[in-house]
């Protein structure tokens, strides 16, 4: 997990070099915004 949020950090992550790598990079964007999103409803059942 630490080694992706580094390589997530760098600019190498960012260069369209390795597709693997581009790959992964994206999945773990996408699995951090389901992280951040994901107790929304939760919340706003409690709220309600």
């Amino acid at each position: 997990m630490g080694m992706g949020l580094k390589s997530m950090l760098g600019s190498q992550s960012f260069r369209p070099n390795k597709a693997a790598g581009s790959w992964s990079s994206f999945f773990f964007v996408l699995w951090m915004v389901a992280l951040l999103f994901l107790p929304l409803p939760l919340l706003v059942e409690l709220l309600n």
